[in-house]
């Protein structure tokens, strides 16, 4: 999960410090295109 406003709307009351920031999903979606991947590969982003 990725904190958004739209997850906000969609879970009020959870906490959003629970939750990895766009940050980190952004800086690995960067790191992807850059260097390459595989066709189907699924990764988690830790956070």
């Amino acid at each position: 999960a990725t904190r958004t406003k739209m997850r906000a709307r969609a879970y009020p009351g959870e906490d959003p410090a629970s939750v990895k920031p766009p940050e980190a999903v952004a800086d690995h979606i960067t790191s992807l295109v850059l260097n390459g991947f595989e066709t189907g590969l699924w990764e988690r982003v830790p956070g």
